[in-house]
């Protein structure tokens, strides 16, 4: 049998409770815009950070705690595509198996080295904002 860090047990079954939620609230997720929000700051959490300590019970009182929206007009398909994206991102989580090597997804690849690439006219200048009182605000750049 595989030995299984438990840091990384953890993080999987963190992931496994938070689908679980998700799927068990998706009606009121898709009708509330705060509910979405809270739980994709919490899914953005998770994802990036595998130490992460989930609030399991809270999220999901909070979320008993919210009346569905009566008018079902609200709802589009977009919300629900994003809805699905975020469950299958914790499926794979869930389901991966622990390996050393990074998952090679082809469509997932391309999307990511296509963020990171640096274009022409990025430039390496931060705009900062200094302040000598209370009430004087400069941009300084670096």
């Amino acid at each position: 049998m595989p030995y299984i860090y438990t840091q990384q047990f953890y993080y999987i079954n963190s992931a496994y409770k938070l689908n679980e939620i998700i799927q068990q609230y998706q009606h009121i997720i898709k009708q509330d815009p705060v509910a979405r929000c809270m739980i994709g700051f919490v899914a953005a959490q998770l994802i990036r950070d595998p130490t992460f300590s989930l609030p399991v019970e809270s999220i999901e009182d909070w979320l008993k705690s919210r009346e569905p929206i009566k008018d079902t007009d609200n709802v589009t398909s977009e919300n629900n595509s994003d809805l699905n994206t975020l469950m299958d991102i914790l499926k794979g989580i869930c389901y991966e198996s622990p390996s050393e090597e990074p998952c090679e997804n082809e469509m997932n690849t391309d999307k990511i080295t296509a963020y990171h690439e640096p274009s022409a006219q990025t430039t390496n200048k931060l705009c900062r904002y200094t302040s000598r009182s209370p009430y004087d605000f400069r941009i300084s750049q670096e």
